[in-house]
């Protein structure tokens, strides 16, 4: 579904804020030869918690959670950046971000098929074909040969499927997120980058993160500002500001640039191939997520991850 005319202001901002999710794979693909997983991901939720801080605004509401909510909130930092961002980061270093791109669009399929399990969300038959058809987009992916710039093939298989583990515990993170009622997102983003720093740094630390970071090429620096400033911090506020002000179901829409700025990226910044079966496949998949929403963009049982998604 095409968002109807308006306010273009709006819609540049969400299409930034998905173009600069999809655009990180590739910088997470160039940190992973520099840097750990494990501190890599402490590092871009230290900067990321820095932008939010200052832009989530008071965090009184804080003091109004029950004891469930805040295991929710602790629970959701575990599972939306500690599990996904370091399955992802890892998966990176044994795929390309190319695939990555594609496979990050089968994320919403995950969502509707555990929401389905867990929330009692209705399947019907064209739900049904969604998930068949994005499942066979996937498959089309994964088998797909990869190559880099100078012709050699890039091993992608275990990635792959290390990358689609992330799509689950990504899921669980927007259920969670859910089951917390009307509470500040941008605060929530904030909270789970915070708690999930201090989990991650002193492991970071034992395994001799803060050599890492002091090795850190000029070109590493300037990737992990990009994923820490831009990715974590500005994708964020511009994707959470647009959806105040346009709604969750004319918002989803812009979730489908992703896949095509991660494979921008891919090719510019790391020289990776196009496979014409892999764009074939994502393709496919992308077919699959519209029609596990119903035929819409932005409605259905994924309604609420228009207002949570961040890769």
């Amino acid at each position: 579904m095409i968002p109807p005319p308006g306010n273009w202001r709006v819609y540049a901002m969400m299409l930034a804020a998905a173009s600069i999710w999809g655009a990180s794979l590739a910088f997470t693909k160039t940190l992973v030869s520099e840097l750990s997983p494990v501190t890599l991901i402490a590092m871009r939720c230290l900067l990321g918690a820095a932008v939010m801080f200052f832009l989530s605004g008071p965090l009184g509401w804080l003091k109004k959670l029950s004891a469930r909510e805040w295991l929710l909130l602790a629970a959701c930092g575990l599972s939306g950046v500690l599990a996904t961002q370091l399955l992802q980061a890892w998966a990176l270093t044994r795929t390309s971000a190319n695939h990555a791109g594609w496979l990050m669009g089968f994320g919403p399929v995950v969502i509707a098929a555990m929401s389905a399990l867990f929330l009692g969300e209705r399947i019907g038959r064209l739900r049904w074909l969604g998930f068949a058809v994005g499942f066979a987009g996937t498959l089309m992916v994964i088998f797909s040969s990869q190559r880099d710039a100078g012709g050699a093939v890039i091993p992608t298989g275990t990635g792959d499927l290390v990358f689609l583990g992330g799509s689950f515990s990504w899921a669980a993170y927007v259920l969670l997120v859910s089951a917390m009622g009307n509470v500040p997102q941008t605060g929530v983003t904030y909270m789970n980058m915070a708690m999930s720093f201090a989990a991650l740094a002193p492991v970071a630390l034992l395994r001799g993160g803060a050599g890492e970071v002091a090795r850190l090429s000029a070109h590493g620096w300037w990737a992990l500002a990009y994923m820490g400033l831009l990715s974590s911090g500005l994708g964020y506020y511009l994707w959470n500001t647009g959806v105040r002000r346009l709604g969750a179901s004319s918002s989803g829409s812009f979730l489908y640039a992703e896949p095509f700025a991660a494979q921008f990226a891919a090719a510019w910044f790391l020289g990776e191939r196009l496979s014409p079966y892999a764009i074939l496949g994502g393709l496919v998949i992308l077919c699959g997520v519209y029609w596990v929403n119903g035929g819409r963009a932005g409605a259905g049982p994924l309604k609420r991850i228009y207002c949570m998604v961040a890769e």
